[in-house]
């Protein structure tokens, strides 16, 4: 059977953006199943419609001959759909639907997943889609005189942050602007050190029975 779903949003964020975006799969599509609905039912859906139930070996020869590899995953009720580059069913049958990656970013989970290139060359990015970052930022500087640091650094890290570098560098300007308040307060600092955890490789895929 095709695995398509992941096991939390850290395997998520690993199989899309370094192992699909980071590869190619640049164009994609994504939805949503109604909660009334069984995924299981879009997942055998979605697999025979697109013909995912192949090997790898299958799949280097069909890119081989100019094909699209196509590659379906799903987090609860949300899915993604993408594809590499080269001729596919899957770009006449979702062609209104379809986005690049490199122009609009796939947003899920309370993340965004880009690629952008930088001047060390093309890369995978991964950060906090915007308006949960600032909704964030907002909830912690309401809370930032009114809670102790113990109490802050525990919220932060009920979030579970998935630590790529992006999202350490907005957590980092979150724990900077409270400590700012807290300075001038002359209360204690929230410690950053008790909130960056590294991020560690990922069982992708939950087993099916």
């Amino acid at each position: 059977m095709y695995p398509c779903e992941v096991q939390n949003v850290a395997a998520l964020l690993q199989q899309v953006g370094v192992h699909y975006v980071g590869r190619g799969y640049f164009f994609y599509v994504q939805g949503c199943i109604p909660e009334h609905k069984n995924p299981g039912k879009t997942d055998e859906k979605i697999v025979r419609q697109y013909g995912l139930d192949v090997s790898k070996w299958n799949n280097y020869r069909k890119r081989q001959r100019g094909e699209a590899s196509v590659q379906y995953v799903r987090f609860r009720h949300h899915f993604l759909i993408l594809a590499t580059w080269g001729e596919h069913s899957f770009f006449a049958q979702e062609k209104n639907l379809i986005r690049d990656v490199r122009r609009v970013p796939i947003k899920i989970a309370g993340y965004s997943i880009g690629y952008r290139t930088t001047r060390f060359g093309p890369r995978v990015t991964v950060r906090l889609e915007e308006w949960h970052f600032q909704t964030l930022k907002d909830l912690f500087l309401e809370q930032a005189k009114i809670e102790n640091a113990t109490t802050l650094e525990t919220q932060l890290q009920s979030f579970q942050f998935v630590f790529y570098a992006p999202v350490c560098r907005q957590v980092s300007q979150i724990i900077r602007a409270v400590n700012q308040q807290r300075k001038i307060a002359g209360l204690d600092l929230v410690d950053p050190a008790r909130i960056f955890q590294p991020r560690r490789s990922q069982k992708i895929f939950k087993i099916t029975e």
